[in-house]
């Protein structure tokens, strides 16, 4: 009934308001799996986004050290937003979604759950860039330095190049300067923000190791 609200409103403004908060309020009561059988003809790209932004704002799979209590409350959106883009085959995003995790948890995160968490993570992504055509197996990190160091110290240590830095986005299109190559918000300035390619093999020698 609030989709169908959501469809049938004449202000385009309203809509995207009204389809975040849904988005925010079935995650939030266990239901996101009705996201993924919802039809959001004109609406996929912005609940894509919606949950890419609540993932990067919330602590890491309920493994950064709050209470129990706590973490039972908190949607994993980075799962969520897993879920309904393999719902809808995009294989290549769903990858890109759970490699962000991975890092993040080894970035974040210590201790024996973390790790096999970010081993799940990777794993995962995998297994889904094994789903994408052979070209499209990569996926772009952007962030501080400090990020794209956790990103890279698994294949460091492994001995392997790290891969090129670059400052255009996909499809060789110049980079925004105010979104990133998922449509999420840029770092000011001030923290800003290397590029560089994670293609499939770099990213299956991390879950090895």
């Amino acid at each position: 009934r609030a989709y169908l609200a959501i469809v049938e409103s004449p202000d385009r403004g309203r809509q995207l308001n009204c389809l975040r908060r849904l988005v925010v309020v079935l995650c939030e009561r266990g239901q996101a799996h009705l996201l993924c059988s919802l039809p959001l003809v004109g609406f996929v790209e912005e609940v894509q986004r919606t949950l890419l932004a609540r993932a990067q704002a919330s602590p890491v799979g309920g493994v950064s050290g709050r209470s129990s209590r706590q973490s039972a409350h908190q949607p994993d959106y980075y799962q969520v937003l897993y879920a309904f883009l393999v719902a809808r085959a995009n294989y290549r995003e769903a990858a890109s979604a759970l490699y962000e995790k991975a890092s993040r948890l080894g970035l974040e995160c210590r201790g024996l759950e973390a790790l096999r968490a970010q081993a799940h993570c990777l794993l995962a992504a995998v297994n889904a860039f094994r789903l994408v055509d052979a070209p499209y197996r990569w996926t772009v990190v952007n962030g501080s330095s400090a990020l794209l160091d956790g990103l890279t110290s698994a294949s460091a240590s492994s001995g392997s190049e790290s891969s090129p830095a670059i400052v255009r986005g996909n499809g060789g299109r110049p980079a925004s300067p105010k979104r990133n190559h998922r449509g999420g918000q840029r770092l000011r300035s001030g923290d800003e923000t290397r590029n560089r390619v994670v293609a499939l093999p770099e990213i299956r020698r991390q879950y090895q190791l």
